[in-house]
């Protein structure tokens, strides 16, 4: 693909970019996405429905049921490497890979920017990642990223 990235908020001719933090304050491609899984919160829902001694209540006819805590949030995104061509700023394999087995959990920023401008934004980090050999020889890699506070939706 000769795809090229005008500024670091920019898209990648049609596609859908996934860029984070580069650990200076500016964002980097972690490649051309190919596949991205669900984007969302999903919370608990709790049954606080209390007995009446009375049974005749109406107010206890109905179950009451509230939002709970928020469920670990895991998004998976499947990505093909840029090519050694690439005219924008990328993650290498090996910083990708730092980034996922460090000792320390690296938080970072991560934007994922749709064709029309619309981003969802959040703080998260690489928790697992593979490697495989498409049939068209494209080397392929896939993510798992832990989202560590919310999600935040801007319009295009």
């Amino acid at each position: 693909m000769a795809n090229e990235l005008l500024t670091t908020s920019a898209i990648i001719a049609k596609e859908i970019i996934v860029s984070l933090d580069s650990g200076t304050g500016t964002q980097k491609i972690l490649g051309e996405v190919i596949e991205i899984g669900d984007i969302s919160e999903p919370r608990q829902r709790i049954d606080v429905t209390p007995f009446s001694d009375a049974g005749t209540d109406t107010a206890y006819l109905y179950r009451k049921i509230i939002d709970g805590m928020y469920d670990e949030v895991l998004i998976n995104i499947t990505l093909n490497y840029p090519d050694a061509t690439a005219t924008f700023a990328y993650f290498s394999y090996n910083e990708i890979n730092q980034l996922r087995i460090s000792a320390v959990p690296v938080v970072r920023e991560f934007n994922i920017t749709y064709p029309d401008g619309a981003v969802f934004s959040f703080d998260g980090r690489i928790i697992q990642m593979t490697n495989r050999v498409a049939l068209d020889a494209q080397i392929i890699f896939e993510i798992q990223i832990r989202v560590e506070g919310p999600i935040t939706y801007t319009e295009a």
